[in-house]
């Protein structure tokens, strides 16, 4: 695909507006495949030497985990913003109870976990991103969330996040998960291509996702092994949401607090992107990336339900790409 920008500010790509008209015909996805391959071209311009380095786990598997991203300090920090708000679950539109509660975010609670992303992206896990992404990444969105005992349904039934491969999740656990205290659950890159072959990938609502790994193995056919990595306080879970089959469990009892942080390629290091309007990043509800436009920032003009092929069979990148 031809495209040609103009570097901006903090990391934003300008399009020419041939460019935008190109990508205004294809799926939503092919906004965020092109605007990757600038990001992989650009990268390899500074880090010529970047394909010698070690494949992380992610790209093997589709999830990594990592152990103390973050100190038993910053953990209690987090976990004290959460229990000084939360008293109990948020309310739905519908007036119904739901299973979490999200931190409200405002300017001293944003410095406090300001203060902490440098800790969790300086390190190995932001070797493992840029490797992964064969570029830099930013951050697209934080949420600290508090869950409580619910019903086994949306996220808590296996799924992938019909979102554009390239969007990354990043769980950190601010509690120790446990069959009591909850976790999640995951299929690795191979297995859920074998799911998707079935017609199990990108299942649009409860009654078409598995609530249990015995009823995708008899849809499937054979044995499946999902993950359910042991996590303590401060430890994380890097996965690819939109690329492996997952499972949220949610706590029998008492709660689960978590930060989330969602990632998306980026042309230039986290930190300059984050300089750019850094309250917006930090939000009570995560934006889908198949709604921005990954250039600029803005919103796009619709989102398709199509379903590309190659993305549903968990691949980052069409077949015919040579970057």
């Amino acid at each position: 695909m031809d495209i040609s920008f103009q570097p901006g500010q903090n990391g934003r790509m300008i399009l020419s507006p041939e460019s935008r008209e190109v990508l205004l015909q294809q799926h939503s996805w092919a906004w965020h495949f092109a605007y990757h391959d600038m990001c992989r071209q650009m990268y390899r311009q500074s880090h010529p030497n970047a394909a010698d380095r070690p494949v992380p786990q992610i790209s093997e598997q589709g999830y990594q985990k990592f152990s103390q991203l973050i100190s038993p300090e910053e953990v209690a920090v987090l976990e004290g913003l959460l229990s000084e708000y939360v008293e109990g679950p948020d309310t739905e539109a519908d007036g119904s109870e739901a299973w979490y509660a999200v931190l409200p975010w405002n300017m001293a609670r944003i410095h406090a976990v300001r203060q902490i992303i440098p800790t969790i992206l300086n390190g190995p896990l932001g070797k493992a991103l840029e490797a992964y992404f064969g570029s830099y990444f930013r951050l697209m969105s934080l949420s600290l969330v508090r869950g409580f005992p619910g019903e086994t349904q949306g996220s808590f039934m296996w799924h992938r996040d019909f979102e554009p491969p390239q969007q990354t999740h990043l769980m950190i656990y601010l509690t120790d998960s446990s069959e009591t205290t909850g976790g999640t659950s995951f299929l690795n890159l191979e297995e859920t291509k074998i799911a998707a072959e079935s017609g199990i990938h990108y299942q649009p609502d409860d009654i078409d996702r598995p609530d249990t790994i015995e009823k995708m193995e008899e849809k499937v056919g054979r044995k499946l092994h999902p993950y359910r990595p042991d996590l303590k306080a401060g430890d994380g879970i890097l996965f690819g949401a939109p690329r492996i089959l997952h499972q949220g469990n949610l706590p029998k009892e008492g709660w689960r607090d978590t930060l989330m942080m969602l990632f998306l390629p980026s042309p230039v290091p986290w930190d300059e992107f984050l300089a750019k309007d850094t309250k917006k990043f930090f939000v009570t509800r995560h934006p889908g990336a198949s709604f921005i436009e990954p250039f600029s920032g803005q919103i796009l003009p619709s989102r398709t339900h199509d379903v590309l092929e190659w993305a549903a069979m968990g691949e980052m990148f069409p077949p015919e790409y040579q970057g």
